[in-house]
C-alpha cells in the first residue's frame, strides 16, 4: 500500500525539548500502518529499551484510544487527514498488529545491530552461538585479555603504557585500568591504526644551535625599572626559566615565567617587554621542547597501536573461546572499513570519497550480500529517533539503508511514495559525546548542502511540557550566549557558544500553566569542600520546601556526576523524605540485604571475622546457629553448611528460604526491608543460571545493580544524563559551579567530514604542549568546542525537565561573579542576576505564581462528575513460572534454621552419597510384593552412581535390612483398598505455583520420593506421600527431633500435592520412612 501525503516522504524533524518528538515519530508510524504498511517493513530505532517500549506502547495506545473515543479519533484524523481513520478500519489494523507483535521492529540500535549480527554471523566471522556479554562478563573478558597481554615478552612495555594511560584517571585501580582500556578501544574501533600515525615528531635543532640560543638568552640584559635597577619580577620568572632550560625540564619550562607568555603569543611579561634575545632564543628552545614533549606523545601513539593490535587479537581469541561479544563489537564488524577509508580520505582519493558517499562499506557490501533477503523482507520505512546521539560508526551501518530508501523514488500509480525516511533529533540535547555521539551528523543531514538535500526540514519549538515561565527562563539564559562573558574573549568557548545559539529558537508553551523559577546563592565558604556542602545543604532544604508545599509533586534533584547521589538521598531520608535514583538504587539500601550479603561473603571467606560478626549480630545468624558467643568455633562450619545448601538448592531457592526469617524479624526489619529482600530473591533467581561455585560474583552483582522499588519515591536524585527524556513537576539544580569542561580529554581526534572517517587520532597532551604545534592545537580547540557545546546541551536538558518549578543553587561568592568565566553559574548569573539579597536570593522570576503547580484535575479542567477509571490498554501478561522466584521443599528443612547438632555433626560427603544410592534402590520398589530384582541386578544399578564398592555394598545391605522391618514393609506394600484405584509413582517431579502468607507468588519445584494416589472414578480422592530418610536415630528423642527437622519439607510436599492433585491438604497423608531404625512416622 502507498503512503498518501502532500509533504515529502522523507522528513527531518528538529524538535526542541518537550515539543513532542515522540508524538511526531509515533504519528508517522501510525499513519504508515493505517495506510496498509506491514510492521515488518518499518524499522524504528532509538537508544534505550525504555524509549523503544514507550514508542511501541504509544503506537498501540494511540490506535486503541481512537477506537474507544470519538474525540481521540477526531484528533487522529486532524493529524493524518489523508489516511483512513474510520473506527472499523482502525480496529482491524489494531487487531492485526496485536496478533503480529513479534513482527514489530521498534528497537534500540544495539538490538538491530545484534539482529544483523545473527543474520550475517558467518559472513562477519562471528563465533558460533555468540551472545552479548553483560557488564560483569565483559569486564572479565577485558581483564583476561590484559592479563594474557602482560604475560608476553613485551609485558613490561605494556605495563608502562597502561601506567601512562592511567595518569589522567582519578583512581589508579584495576577498575580504572579497565575503564581506560575501554576508552582507548572505543576510539580504536572507529579509527583503526592509520590515523594514530598522523602526529610526527618535530625535528630537533642541532646541538650547537641549541647551545648558542641558550647562551644568547642567558646573556640578555634584564629589563630595568624606572630607577634603573633590574626588574625583580622579571628576574623571579627568568632565572627559574633558564634553570629549566639548562636542566631539560621542558614541561616545567612551559608552565610558568616568560616562557608561558611567549608560548601564548605575548610580547610582555609582568608588564615589561621581553628582550629580543630571549624571544629569538626561545624559537630554538621551543623546537627542542617540541621534539621531546611531542615526541613522547608520538611514541605513546605508536605503542598504543601495537598494544591495541595485540589486544584486539586476544579479544578475537577470547570471543572464539567464549562466544561472547560486546555491543560495540557489532557495528565495527558490520562496518569495519574506517581505517582504509581514512587512508583514502587523507590521500585525497576520489574513489574513497565515492565509497563514503555510497555508504556501501563493509563485508555486507563488499561481498554483495542481500540484506533485504536476510531480513526476511525489505525495509521500506526507516524511522530514527534521537539522531543527535548517533555515532559515525553506527551511521555507517544505517547509511546503506537510508540511502537506498531515499534514492529509490518508488511511487504508486497515483504518484505517492512507497518508501520513507523519518529522522527526529535535537542538537541542543546532544549529551552523549563521551560514548561517541556526533551531533554534527544531525546538523549535516538535511539542507541544500546536506547529506540528503531532499529532506523536508521541520522545526518544533512549541512545548507541551513546561509552563511559559519555565520556558521564558530558558530563553533568557540561552538567547544571549554571544555576549556572555562566561565564555571569555573569543577562542573555542565563544565559538562553541555562538554555534549552540545558532541552533536555538525562542521557546513557548502550548499550555497555560503556572510556574516558578528562582536562583539561590548558598552561604560563602573559602574551603572548597565546605562550599560544596553548603550548596548541597541548601538544595536539600529547597527540596524539603517543595515537598511540604506540594506533597504529590514529582521532584528531581539533578546532578552532573553520581558522586553526590547517595549522600543526598541519605540527607533527604534524615528529613523523612524518601528519595531514589532513577532506575532505583542498589539493594544495599536495605539492612536485611546487607546482612544477607555478609552471609554469602562468609561462605566464600570463612575466616573473615567481620563478616561473621555482622552475620552473628543479625537475625540471620541465630537462624543458622551462629551467635556472637559461638562464632569463633562455628563460623567455619556455618560457612560450609551455606556452601552445601547453595550447591544443593541453587542460589534462588536458597535466598528465598530466608524470606520467613526476614518477615518474622519485625523488630529489626520493616516494610522496606521486606520489600527489598523480596527483590533480592528475584535478582538471585535471575542470576542463578550464571552463578558458579562461589557466591562472590553475585554479591558484586547486587552491589552494582540498581533495582527500583515498586513503590517508587516521588523525589528522584539522579544525573542529568539519567533524566534525559523525563519530566518532573519541580527540578532543583545544585551542581552549577563546576567548569564547563569537567575533565580534560584523554584523546584527540580530527574528522574533516562529519560523515567520513577519522583522519587523525592521538593521545591528548597538556594544553601547553599542544601550543608547540599549530595542528595539534587546532585539534585540541576543536575538541574543546565540542565539549563546551555538550556542556551547554547538558544545562539545557536539565532546565527543560521542569514542568512548573525550577530552582537553581550556586555557591556563595565574595565578589561579583557576573564577569567570571567558564562555569554554568557564570552564565546563569549573567543572564538572570548576580547580586543576592539577605536571604541568598539572586533572582526570582517576576511572574512566579502561588500555587505554582496545577493538580492533574485542574490542569485538564473540572470534570462534571467522577467516572470510574478506564483500565489502561496493555498487552496480555506473559508472567509465568520463569518469572517467579523458585523454592525447593528441601530448603524448608529445619524451618530455614540450623540447629547446634547440625553444626557439630555436619553431613559428610559419604553420608550424602549413601542416601543417593539407597534412594536409587527404592525407586525399584513399585509394590514390595512385586520386587523380584536380585542383589546382583541391584548392585549393577549402583555402579554408575559411585565408584566406591564398599559404599555400594553398604547401601544394598541397608536397603535389604530395612525391607525386613514390618513398618517399612507395610509402607511399601500395596494397600488394601478394594473400592479405590491405587497408583504409585517413585521420584515424582513437580513444579507448582503457590503463594506465601503475604500473597506473593512463587514457584515450588522438587521431587517426591514416593507418591501413592487413591482415585474414585478416575478422580483423586486422597493421597499418601512417603519420604525416605537415611538419618541415624538411636533413641526416641533423637527420632522425634529428626521428625520435627523434616516436617517443613513434608508440609511443602503436602501443599504442592494438594495443588496439582486438586485435593484439600487434609486429604494428603505424609510419612517419613527412616530406614536405619526401620520406623515409619506419620505426620
Amino acid at each position: 500500500m502507498s503512503i498518501t501525503a502532500t509533504k515529502s516522504p522523507h522528513q527531518l524533524i528538529l524538535a526542541s525539548a518537550g515539543t513532542g518528538k515522540t508524538f511526531a515519530l509515533t504519528n508517522h508510524y501510525v499513519g504508515l500502518v493505517l495506510s496498509g504498511v506491514a510492521p515488518e517493513r518499518i524499522l524504528a530505532t532509538t537508544f534505550t529499551r525504555k524509549a523503544a517500549g514507550e514508542i511501541l506502547g504509544r503506537i498501540l495506545e494511540r490506535l486503541a484510544e481512537a477506537v474507544e473515543s470519538d474525540e481521540k479519533r477526531a484528533e487522529l484524523t486532524a493529524c493524518l487527514p489523508q489516511v483512513n481513520t474510520d473506527r472499523a478500519h482502525i480496529l482491524a489494523c489494531l487487531a492485526q498488529l496485536t496478533r503480529n507483535l513479534d513482527r514489530f521492529q521498534v528497537c534500540t540500535l544495539d538490538a538491530f545491530f545484534a539482529h544483523l549480527g545473527t543474520l550475517f554471523a558467518l559472513d562477519l566471522e562471528l563465533p558460533a552461538g555468540w551472545t552479548i556479554l553483560d557488564e560483569r562478563d565483559a569486564r572479565e573478558q577485558y581483564a583476561e585479555a590484559i592479563a594474557r597481554l602482560l604475560e608476553r615478552a613485551e609485558g613490561g612495555e605494556w605495563v608502562e603504557l597502561l601506567r601512562h594511560l592511567q595518569r589522567a584517571a582519578s583512581r589508579r585501580t584495576f577498575d580504572a585500568m579497565l575503564a581506560t582500556v575501554g576508552d582507548v578501544r572505543s576510539l580504536w574501533l572507529e579509527s583503526g591504526p592509520e590515523p594514530w600515525a598522523w602526529l610526527k615528531m618535530p625535528e630537533a635543532p642541532a646541538a650547537a644551535e641549541l647551545a648558542d640560543a641558550v647562551e644568547r638568552m642567558a646573556s640578555a640584559p634584564a629589563p630595568l625599572t624606572k630607577a634603573g635597577k633590574p626588574n625583580k619580577k622579571w628576574l623571579n620568572g627568568f632565572d627559574p626559566m633558564m634553570e629549566n632550560v639548562r636542566a631539560g625540564n621542558w614541561l616545567a619550562l612551559l608552565k610558568a615565567g616568560p616562557t608561558k607568555a611567549l608560548i601564548e603569543g605575548q610580547s610582555t611579561y609582568s608588564s615589561v617587554d621581553i628582550p629580543d634575545e630571549v624571544v629569538a632564543g626561545w624559537e630554538v628552545v621551543k623546537r627542542q621542547a617540541a621534539h621531546v614533549l611531542i615526541g613522547d606523545v608520538v611514541r605513546q601513539n605508536a605503542a598504543t597501536v601495537r598494544f591495541m593490535g595485540d589486544f584486539e587479537d586476544l579479544l578475537t581469541t577470547l570471543r572464539s573461546e567464549q562466544g561472547g561479544l560486546r555491543f560495540e563489537d557489532l557495528p565495527r564488524a558490520l562496518a569495519p572499513a574506517a581505517h582504509s577509508e581514512s587512508k583514502a580520505a587523507a590521500n585525497g582519493d576520489q574513489n574513497g570519497e565515492e565509497h563514503r558517499a555510497s555508504g556501501a562499506s563493509g563485508p555486507l557490501a563488499s561481498r554483495g550480500l542481500n540484506m533485504w533477503y536476510r531480513l526476511d523482507g525489505r525495509l521500506d520505512h526507516l524511522l530514527l529517533d534521537e539522531f543527535q546521539d548517533t555515532s559515525p560508526l553506527q551511521w555507517r551501518v544505517l547509511a546503506r539503508l537510508a540511502e537506498e530508501i531515499i534514492a529509490s523514488g518508488e511511487t504508486d500509480a497515483q504518484g505517492a511514495a512507497l518508501r520513507s525516511f523519518f529522522c527526529v533529533g535535537d542538537v541542543k540535547q546532544s549529551i552523549y559525546g563521551w560514548r561517541g555521539a556526533e551531533p554534527g551528523l544531525l546538523e549535516g543531514l538535511g539542507g541544500t548542502d546536506g547529506h540528503f538535500p531532499g529532506l523536508e526540514e521541520t522545526h518544533l519549538d512549541l512545548s507541551y511540557r513546561s509552563s511559559d515561565l519555565i520556558l521564558d527562563t530558558v530563553n533568557r539564559v540561552f538567547a544571549g550566549l554571544e555576549d556572555c562573558p562566561a565564555f571569555g574573549d573569543g577562542g573555542p568557548a565563544q565559538w562553541a557558544a555562538n554555534k549552540w545559539q545558532a541552533a536555538f529558537n525562542p521557546h513557548s508553551s502550548a499550555k497555560t500553566l503556572p510556574g516558578s523559577a528562582t536562583l539561590f546563592e548558598a552561604p560563602h565558604h573559602e574551603e572548597h569542600s565546605q562550599a560544596v556542602a553548603a550548596v548541597l545543604d541548601l538544595a536539600v532544604e529547597r527540596v524539603a520546601t517543595i515537598v511540604a508545599e506540594e506533597p504529590q509533586a514529582s521532584v528531581a534533584l539533578l546532578l552532573r556526576r553520581r558522586a553526590h547521589i547517595a549522600p543526598l538521598i541519605h540527607r533527604l531520608a534524615a528529613l523523612g523524605i524518601r528519595a531514589s535514583d532513577q532506575g532505583g538504587n542498589p539493594l544495599t539500601d536495605s539492612e536485611a540485604v546487607v546482612q544477607f550479603l555478609s552471609l554469602l561473603h562468609l561462605a566464600d571467606h570463612p575466616a573473615d571475622s567481620m563478616a561473621a560478626f555482622h552475620l552473628a549480630s543479625s537475625p540471620l545468624g541465630p537462624a543458622l546457629g551462629l551467635t556472637p558467643e559461638n562464632m569463633k568455633e562455628t563460623a567455619g562450619t556455618v560457612a560450609a553448611h551455606i556452601r552445601k545448601r547453595l550447591l544443593a538448592e541453587g542460589l534462588g531457592a536458597f535466598t528465598a528460604s530466608f524470606t520467613n526469617v526476614i518477615r518474622k524479624s519485625a523488630d529489626t526489619f520493616g516494610d522496606w526491608d521486606r520489600r527489598r529482600f523480596g527483590q533480592l530473591v528475584d535478582l538471585a533467581q535471575a542470576f542463578a543460571p550464571r552463578n558458579g561455585l562461589r557466591s562472590t560474583p553475585f554479591v558484586e552483582h547486587v552491589r552494582q545493580t540498581n533495582v527500583e522499588d515498586t513503590s517508587a519515591a516521588r523525589v528522584k536524585v539522579m544525573t542529568i544524563h539519567g533524566a534525559k527524556g523525563l519530566e518532573f513537576d519541580a527540578v532543583v539544580l545544585p551542581e552549577l559551579d563546576n567548569n564547563l569542561i569537567l575533565q580534560q580529554p584523554r584523546f584527540l581526534a580530527e574528522r574533516p567530514d562529519v560523515f567520513g572517517p577519522l583522519a587523525a587520532t592521538t593521545h591528548s597532551p597538556k594544553q601547553v604542549i599542544c601550543r608547540l604545534d599549530d595542528e595539534l592545537l587546532a585539534i585540541r580547540h576543536e575538541r574543546e568546542q565540542l565539549e563546551i557545546r555538550e556542556s551547554l546541551c547538558l544545562l539545557y536538558v536539565a532546565m527543560t525537565r521542569a514542568i512548573f518549578r525550577l530552582e537553581m543553587v550556586v555557591r556563595g561568592a565574595n565578589k561579583s561573579r557576573k564577569n567570571s568565566t567558564g562555569r554554568w553559574s557564570s552564565l546563569l548569573c549573567h543572564a538572570l542576576g548576580s547580586e543576592a539579597d539577605d536571604d541568598g536570593l539572586l533572582w526570582s522570576h517576576e511572574d512566579n505564581a502561588t500555587p505554582w503547580r496545577l493538580s492533574p484535575a485542574r490542569e485538564e479542567g473540572d470534570a462534571p462528575a467522577p467516572r470510574p477509571p478506564v483500565p489502561p490498554f496493555r498487552l496480555a501478561s506473559h508472567a509465568g513460572p520463569r518469572s517467579l522466584p523458585r523454592r525447593a521443599p528441601s530448603a524448608a528443612e529445619g524451618g530455614g534454621a540450623l540447629c547446634a547438632a547440625d553444626l557439630l555433626s555436619p553431613a559428610s560427603a559419604s553420608a550424602r552419597d549413601l542416601g543417593t544410592l539407597v534412594h536409587r534402590l527404592l525407586e525399584e520398589v513399585h509394590w514390595l510384593e512385586d520386587l523380584a530384582a536380585t542383589d546382583q541386578a541391584l548392585a549393577e544399578l549402583l555402579e554408575p552412581l559411585s565408584p566406591d564398592r564398599d559404599l555400594r555394598a553398604q547401601a544394598l545391605a541397608l536397603f535389604r535390612s530395612a525391607l525386613e522391618d514390618d513398618e517399612v514393609r507395610r509402607a511399601l506394600s500395596k494397600p488394601d483398598a478394594a473400592t479405590d484405584e491405587v497408583s504409585v509413582a517413585n521420584e515424582f517431579p513437580f513444579a507448582v505455583r503457590l503463594e506465601d502468607p503475604d500473597g506473593a507468588p512463587y514457584l515450588m519445584n522438587g521431587t517426591i520420593d514416593r507418591l501413592v494416589v487413591f482415585r474414585a472414578n478416575g478422580s483423586p480422592r486422597r493421597a499418601e506421600i512417603i519420604d525416605h530418610k537415611t538419618d541415624t536415630a538411636a533413641s526416641a528423642d533423637e527420632l522425634a527431633a529428626r521428625v520435627e527437622h523434616h516436617r517443613p519439607q513434608l508440609e511443602a510436599y503436602r501443599a504442592a500435592a494438594a495443588q496439582f492433585l486438586g485435593l484439600e491438604r487434609e486429604a494428603i497423608t505424609c510419612r517419613l520412612l527412616f530406614l536405619r531404625p526401620g520406623r515409619v512416622v506419620t505426620l
